[in-house]
């Protein structure tokens, strides 16, 4: 049934999905009280992919390790991460409307935390269904932040699917076969 700490007892499913393939490509089940990102980090890293997760998985290391990979990622920042604006960045009427952005910075994480993770991000912010604000980083300096923001809502799509499992969303690097672009195929950096 799983390890037991006092609190928690049971087991644990790390999905990477591909929703391009439609279809999970990497899975391991663990004790429930394994951390969600020590798991994440053991899953194989395919160079180009873009990476979507939730933040759980904070661990500049990692981050890091997929940026030089020359893969994307998109997540959350967990409240207390120190970020220093760079730049702001222009939002189209397109993306104000169509995926409520707010704001869109590049920012670099400020203090000693810069060490760990030496590179631009993206800070955006949306305005979610219910009026709340909605805070999400990435690497990816090049798409537009309402690319950006529907490469996330696709992930809260597979964890639906995925209920109950901790999950990151991983996509194929691009195909040069024409497709109709979706919110997590993986486009040329």
């Amino acid at each position: 049934m799983g390890e037991w700490n006092g609190r928690t007892r049971g087991l644990k499913t790390h999905v990477t999905y591909d929703p391009g393939d439609d279809r999970p490509v990497h899975l391991e089940i663990t004790a429930a009280t394994v951390n969600d990102v020590v798991a994440g980090r053991r899953q194989p890293i395919e160079p180009g992919a873009t990476y979507v997760f939730d933040k759980a998985y904070a661990d500049y290391a990692w981050w890091q390790r997929l940026h030089e990979a020359g893969c994307g990622f998109v997540t959350r920042p967990k409240s207390n991460v120190p970020l220093r604006v760079l730049s702001e960045r222009l939002v189209s009427e397109d993306d104000r409307q169509t995926a409520a952005i707010e704001s869109d910075n590049v920012v670099e994480l400020a203090s000693q935390q810069r060490l760990r993770l030496p590179i631009a991000l993206r800070r955006i912010v949306l305005r979610r269904e219910d009026g709340r604000l909605l805070t999400i980083l990435s690497n990816d300096l090049e798409r537009s932040a309402g690319a950006i923001a529907a490469l996330y809502r696709k992930r809260w799509q597979i964890e639906l699917l995925f209920a109950g499992s901790s999950s990151i969303s991983r996509s194929a690097p691009f195909s040069a076969v024409p497709k109709t672009p979706f919110a997590c195929r993986s486009w040329p950096r």
